[in-house]
């Protein structure tokens, strides 16, 4: 082949490979390494991205029925993402410009969002209000949901049940202070804390007090239960373990900080956070401390026999009897969402509104 068609030929060459090289990049911007993914034991299955202004961030995201609804602060749209497959499937601008949304739920197949003081019913295929109902009384925090009824803890030291089909209260109990913590439903009942370190477990139907009790300083994070007990942090520096049938103590277990978020508990194994940067985990039986671990991560999920945790980069695994890390996966952006999805896979929504979906390899 004569010297100038063997440089063409050359070239062409180049040019075809370098075109590969450019296809090749602009595939999915995946917020995590898909091989690293595998290694962790996750096929990434599609990434979503809603584009968010950097003035703006994603306050909370919540798996409803086959999507993905997400919240953005300070403009109060609500977004909807097919779970299946990452597609947009609507935006809406809920409520007015002094309304702050909280964590959405599911009624009777319905999407259901409330502000401080107002509660507004989603048709969950194209995002229309259905339905605005006003408050009684002034909230800081999403509902505990039993039924039709969204029991919430006010501002002023009641709990109250809103029936979310008729829009009305039906039954209030005065709490004596403050309610930051979300209540939790325990049975048929709902175990409610406050901010003087009270607590109650009411019949979820009619409200009356079945009993309660104090700790000796404010609950601001959200209890857990299970057959086992209700796990109650204070700010006293106690995690209080509480017999579901009396109310009296099974347990405390003492820290050298004040506890002040979520209990998380996944088997027989309850994990608190100690400020800075310190994460225990308690036999939820005994109280007994089974492990420490430097890390400022929190628990979002249990498989097989570890533990996964959620870091503002990253997604951590590690044995859920040592605490020893076994793998760390990298998010590429900021986050502070990961939801847990059908069949142990993971959404993770970044603060930006970058949403990615893993899958769990069988």
């Amino acid at each position: 082949m004569p010297r100038r068609f063997l440089c063409a030929a050359v070239v062409l060459a180049s040019l075809s490979l370098a075109a590969c090289a450019q296809e090749t990049v602009e595939g999915p911007d995946w917020l995590v390494d898909p091989i690293q993914a595998q290694q962790l034991g996750f096929s990434t299955r599609w990434v979503a991205d809603l584009k968010l202004p950097v003035n703006q961030r994603i306050e909370h995201a919540k798996i409803i029925g086959d999507q993905v609804i997400c919240i953005e602060r300070p403009t109060r749209l609500v977004s909807a993402i097919s779970l299946r497959d990452g597609r947009l499937l609507w935006q809406r601008v809920v409520g007015g410009p002094t309304d702050q949304l909280f964590e959405p739920f599911e009624r009777s197949g319905r999407i259901v969002v409330n502000s401080g003081g107002r509660v507004f019913t989603l048709d969950p295929r194209t995002g229309q209000i259905e339905s605005v109902s006003e408050l009684d009384q002034m909230v800081g925090d999403a509902p505990a949901v039993y039924g039709d009824l969204a029991i919430f803890g006010g501002l002023n030291g009641h709990v109250f049940a809103h029936d979310v089909r008729i829009g009305y209260k039906v039954w209030a109990y005065n709490m004596g202070a403050a309610v930051q913590a979300r209540p939790i439903i325990v049975g048929d009942s709902v175990f409610v804390a406050n901010l003087a370190g009270q607590y109650a477990l009411l019949d979820a139907s009619t409200g009356e007090r079945e009993w309660h009790g104090r700790t000796f300083g404010p609950v601001t994070g959200k209890p857990a239960a299970s057959t086992i007990g209700i796990f109650l942090a204070s700010q006293d520096q106690t995690l209080y373990c509480l017999n579901r049938a009396q109310g009296d103590d099974r347990w405390k277990y003492p820290t050298a900080s004040p506890l002040r978020e979520d209990v998380a508990l996944f088997g027989r194994t309850v994990y608190l956070f100690i400020p800075p940067a310190e994460l225990q985990a308690l036999d939820a039986v005994t109280g007994e401390l089974r492990w420490t671990m430097q890390t400022t991560a929190r628990p979002i999920a249990q498989r097989d026999r570890q533990i996964l945790l959620r870091d503002k980069n990253a997604l951590l695994a590690v044995e859920e009897a040592t605490g020893v890390l076994v793998d760390e996966l990298p998010i590429k952006k900021r986050t502070n969402t990961v939801l847990t999805g059908p069949d142990d896979s993971l959404l993770i929504v970044t603060n930006q509104g970058q949403v990615t979906r893993l899958d769990r390899l069988r």
